[in-house]
This record gives C-alpha cells, structure tokens and sequence, in this order.
C-alpha cells in the first residue's frame, strides 16, 4: 500500500466483502445528514495521517488510521443498543482479522496489538453506535536511498 488511493480501495473492498455500507471521510460527510444517506451497518473510514519511516534503506509509508464501525439503535432501547455494540464489536473483529491476513500476504505491515477500540454512542443524527477503533499499518517501499558520502 503505497498511496492514498490505494487506502481507500482496500477499505472499499474490505467493506464490500462485509457487506457494509462504506463512508470514507471526516465528519462532514456522516454529520452533515443533507449529504449522506447512511445504511446500516456502515463502516466510516477516516483519511489517515501519513508519517514516513525509514526501515532498513527504505522510506515507508506509515498510515495511522482509523474506523468506526455502526449500526443504529433507538436512543431509549437499552436492548437494541446493547445488541448494536455487540453486533458492531463482532464486525470490527471481522475487520481486524482481515487486516491482520492482508498483513500475512504481504499487502502491508500491521500488528494487532497496537489497535485499540473504543465504544461510540450515538454517532450520527439517526442514533448510529458503535466502535471506534485505531490502527496503523506500514506500506511498502516509498522511496530506495542511500545515505550520501
């Protein structure tokens, strides 16, 4: 993985295979409800911050990145809410676990241990919960340099 481009086509993908409606944005394309008809389950796939790392002659690309996976659940149903986070912590397992295997092909670095989860209550104007999880994973060779005399 080694442009932007590439980012969002592997989550588009990703979403896909899940069955799951894909936002790819900041906020203002899941807040601003005159410009997003949510489906639900959706993934929303924030753009990433993009560090350079220098590993072993090589510049890589780092992105640090996140997701939030949602499904909508009645502001006063305890019960749908409770089974919207189980049901979206099942999906963001799913999502993990394949980028754990994309990792495992080659497609880029990513270790598990360094994403974390949170829980998301309502996160969008029709009660959207779920979690919000941070992630980073490494792309391929960026730049081949040495270092100068």
């Amino acid at each position: 993985m080694r442009s932007v481009n590439e980012y969002k086509d592997w989550w588009a993908a990703t979403a896909a295979a899940l069955d799951l409606d894909f936002i790819y944005g900041g906020s203002d394309r899941v807040l601003n409800r005159q410009n997003m008809d949510l489906k639900y389950p959706c993934i929303w796939v924030g753009v990433p911050e993009i560090r350079r790392s220098r590993q072993s002659g090589e510049l890589k690309k780092v992105f640090d990145g996140w997701f939030i996976v949602l499904q909508d659940a009645p502001i006063d149903d305890n019960t749908a809410q409770d089974t919207a986070l189980n049901d979206t912590d099942a999906l963001t397992e799913q999502v993990l676990t394949r980028l754990y295997n994309a990792a495992m092909a080659g497609q880029f670095e990513y270790e598990p241990e360094e994403s974390v989860s949170y829980f998301k209550a309502k996160q969008t104007a029709d009660d959207g919960w779920g979690w919000f999880t941070e992630f980073k994973i490494t792309g391929g060779l960026t730049v081949e340099y040495t270092d100068c005399p």
